[in-house]
């Protein structure tokens, strides 16, 4: 079967193992230990019936075959016939039986005999007497086939022990020459001639002698004295593991009737003849090396390819493996989901159902499948099913819904995802929905979002109140405050004016607060309320950092402010509330600034037409804020630090009323800030923008020095360069320097250059040289 199969794979197909019976009939090979069948043959034209013979039916086939495998090389036996390469149609004898007959002699002419050379008139072709002429005569005659072997073996390794050759070889290249059919026309000519002529088979083995050929009288001629009678020729032809041994003798009635040089030029051409049999015989053992090769080529392709196709059914075999793993995975995934799965076809047809959707259904699963929607649920369900299976084929897109249904009269509520199924070439050829119940989730929801509406209901109810109260809380803590005015103007103590300021700064860090808890109970009940009035941003900035500048001032601290000669100045908007958030920022950065500066800047990233967005930036160089709670500080009634309140006090709504307007005039606010070194709060605005001058005309008092010599001297850069941008607004060039001493040397130098500084404007508090000193020297 193996054999088949191999052939099959080579290109022989329909192979069949055949044999010819005692009768000459062409029947099924037997059974045997051993079978050698013919797997390629040319010829082919004259001898395909030959393929498929089994060569081990025949005993001398046999032996020549094991005879050339366990020589490891090419080897050569003879053999009476062959029968398996027999042609039905052919004119030939019969080759299932060995072909005894000899072909028939010429009779020489007897009336010119030569006492020193046989006799032509006695030569019998007829007879072939083995028996005669010593012991170099051949002891059978009449071998037809001789058979040339080369041993195929994998690799073209050749084992070193003869058994092993036998167990190894992968076939037999055999070449058959008929020997008879080559040797017949020169033993005619012989016999015509009167030439005498013994054509012997010698093997190497020492197995025998085979005559071949004798053409003349053998009483009268001897092969081996053929060297020492006149005209007498004796060679070898050296074959493949046998040795062809030729004696040739005119008679003498051939000398006679061709004296001169043309009988030698004769025999010379004969001679030249049984050259080109040698030659023939050896042509033919270069085209079984030849052939060989090919063989073993084809023979390497075949194993190359058998190896290729050993690969692609061991990846295909991985594969396979692969995709049963896979299915095992997925099977045992989807049977142990706390979910219920499903697979329809195109049509709505159920083909997978995970055991928790059985038990949902309380059927089995071969009572599932192959059925629809419409026999397990009521039609209006099933046919709402039905469409969404069909969206999601149609669309080809992942569908989401929670559908409710009854059940032992109660609502029940699951959320359904459904998303197709595709084959390998990508076409959707079905459906596929995971579901599961969600009622206890619904449930929840919807009580956490009564109990949320609830509370914000609640909350709106009170910010509502408290904003209506607003003038009700104001008006009895302005007339505290008024009443606390009014009485630290009469005559009082030492003792009792302590006592008062006391009150004073109680009640207005209580109106403060009341402010704050008001300003957020009116944003939270949405009646807060912008208003839109013409006003100037840098004025406006300017008062509003005069209030906050005593404060700073107190705690050493430099405050300053910042706005970009590209922002305009005339805007439309709230004031009110810009200057809130302003105070809010930068008192909190005061607030939590022990050392440094604090610095406001305002810049314009974005114009559009008829309106502005400024963007506000407050930057301390206090204590930071860590960033875990950056955030949170936008929050009510948060701080960075729950110690803060007790160290510095207030209530945490400032920034969350901040975040809360700066968002009402269509803005953001955010914070930069490094704990130790200081933090920056930047927000945004838009306000509308109204006609106004190009240009500013300066105050009345600085006309007069419109060209003259200006020097500013401020040991902050920033101060140095906010003072310098604010004279050049009202086109005054000016100078700086960073010190009072560096001041100093500058105004020596404009007088030694006969050019002095007109005006010097001077810091008063500066480390070194303060502005009382400089301005004294």
């Amino acid at each position: 079967l193996n054999f088949y199969q191999q052939a099959d794979r080579n290109g022989v197909n329909g192979l069949d193992l055949w044999e010819w019976d005692d009768s000459g009939r062409r029947v099924g090979a037997h059974t045997r230990p051993l079978h050698m069948p013919i797997l390629y043959i040319e010829p082919r034209a004259k001898v395909a019936a030959g393929q498929g013979f089994d060569l081990a039916s025949r005993d001398d086939l046999l032996e020549a075959v094991l005879h050339a495998v366990s020589q490891g090389g090419i080897a050569s036996r003879l053999v009476s016939d062959l029968s398996m390469v027999r042609s039905p149609d052919a004119a030939q004898p019969d080759l299932a039986q060995p072909d005894n007959s000899e072909p028939e002699a010429a009779q020489p002419d007897a009336d010119q005999a030569d006492p020193g050379q046989p006799d032509a008139s006695q030569a019998d072709a007829g007879q072939r007497d083995t028996s005669a002429g010593g012991g170099d005569a051949p002891a059978a005659a009449g071998p037809r086939y001789l058979l040339i072997g080369w041993p195929v073996f994998p690799f073209q390794y050749v084992p070193e022990e003869p058994l092993e050759r036998i167990n190894q070889a992968s076939g037999v290249l055999i070449v058959a020459v008929d020997v008879q059919a080559l040797l017949s026309p020169i033993e005619s000519w012989c016999e015509e001639q009167g030439i005498y002529l013994s054509v012997v088979d010698a093997a190497e083995n020492g197995e025998g002698k085979s005559e071949l050929l004798s053409a003349g009288d053998r009483s009268r001629f001897r092969p081996e004295d053929a060297a020492g009678m006149r005209g007498g020729w004796r060679w070898a032809i050296q074959l493949p593991g046998r040795q062809w041994r030729v004696a040739m003798c005119p008679s003498a009635a051939y000398i006679e009737r061709r004296r001169g040089f043309g009988a030698w030029w004769l025999l010379g051409v004969g001679l030249f003849g049984s050259v080109l049999l040698s030659l023939y015989v050896h042509a033919l053992g270069g085209r079984t090396l030849a052939t060989q090769r090919l063989i073993e080529e084809r023979t390497r392709e075949l194993r190359e390819a058998n190896r290729m196709l050993e690969e692609e059914i061991q990846r295909r075999e991985n594969i396979e493996k692969g995709l049963r793993d896979s299915q095992a995975l997925y099977y045992s995934l989807v049977e142990n989901l706390p979910v219920h799965v499903l697979r329809k076809n195109r049509e709505g047809r159920f083909t997978f159902a995970n055991s928790s959707f059985c038990r949902l259904l309380g059927r089995p699963l071969g009572e599932i499948l192959g059925k629809t929607d419409f026999d397990f649920y009521p039609p209006d369900l099933a046919s709402k099913y039905r469409r969404d299976d069909r969206r999601v084929m149609e669309s080809g897109r992942l569908f989401e819904d929670i559908e409710q249904y009854e059940r032992d009269g109660a609502l029940r509520y699951v959320q359904v995802m459904k998303s197709p199924v595709r084959d390998a070439a990508g076409d959707v050829v079905g459906v596929q929905a995971v579901f599961w119940d969600v009622t206890d989730q619904i449930i929840a929801r919807r009580t956490l979002e009564q109990a949320k509406q609830a509370a914000e209901e609640a909350s709106r109810s009170k910010s509502f109140f408290v904003a209506n109260m607003s003038h009700e809380i104001r008006t009895p803590m302005n007339a505290i405050l008024g009443m606390a005015q009014l009485l630290a103007q009469t005559p009082l103590t030492g003792e009792q004016r302590d006592y008062l300021q006391i009150i004073r700064e109680a009640g207005e860090t209580l109106l403060a607060l009341i402010n704050s808890i008001l300003d957020f109970s009116k944003i939270e009940a949405g009646r807060l309320e912008l208003e839109s009035v013409e006003f100037s941003l840098r004025e406006e900035l300017g008062n509003t950092m005069k209030g906050l500048a005593l404060r700073a001032h107190s705690k050493r601290l430099e405050l300053a402010y910042r706005v970009d000669p590209a922002v305009p100045d005339a805007l439309l908007g709230d004031p009110v509330r810009l200057r809130q958030v302003i105070v809010n920022l930068v008192d909190n950065a005061v607030k939590f600034t022990e050392r440094g500066e604090v610095v406001v800047e305002v810049t314009a990233p974005r114009r559009l037409d008829g309106e502005v967005e400024l963007q506000f930036t407050v930057r301390d160089t206090g204590i930071g804020i860590p960033p875990e709670k950056r955030e949170s500080i936008f929050a009510a009634f948060e701080q960075a630090d729950k110690s803060t309140t007790r160290r510095f006090g207030g209530t945490g709504l400032g920034l969350a009323i901040c975040k809360r307007l700066v968002e009402l005039m269509g803005g953001r606010i955010g914070v930069e800030s490094t704990p130790g070194e200081g933090s920056t709060f930047s927000f945004t605005a838009r306000f509308a923008t109204v006609a106004e001058p190009r240009t500013q005309t300066p105050p009345a008092d600085l006309r007069a020095y419109g060209g003259q010599r200006i020097l500013v001297v401020d040991d902050n850069r920033t101060n140095r360069r906010i003072v310098q941008e604010m004279l050049a607004q009202w086109g005054l060039a000016s100078e700086a320097a960073e010190s009072g001493r560096t001041a100093l040397e500058m105004a020596a130098a404009s007088l030694r250059e006969e050019n002095p500084y007109d005006l010097i404007l001077t810091d008063l508090l500066m480390p070194g040289m303060d502005g009382w000193e400089l301005i004294r020297r």
